[in-house]
């Protein structure tokens, strides 16, 4: 499972790339000066990760139930 972990991490930071690169995103990194979140939105947005986290381990740990419908459940349950 290494090769995936590493390839989330170059894709993550080819998408901010990319953003910064489209008109709206370099008008939006130019507006707010940054283009990742700050300690007031990661403290906003902390129950939701823990709620998500929580949810998605269960789902995921399930025989026949992968990561599709652990992040399918978890993004039914926050919107």
């Amino acid at each position: 499972q290494f090769i995936v972990v590493v390839i989330g991490l170059f894709s993550v930071s080819e998408i901010l790339l990319m953003l910064e690169h489209t008109s709206s995103g370099g008008k939006l990194v130019r507006t707010t000066g940054r283009m990742l979140f700050n300690f007031k939105e990661l403290v906003y947005c902390t129950g939701t990760m823990l709620r998500s986290s929580t949810i998605g381990f269960f789902v995921g740990i399930l025989p026949g139930a992968g990561a599709t419908i652990a992040s399918a459940i978890t993004y039914m349950s926050e919107k």
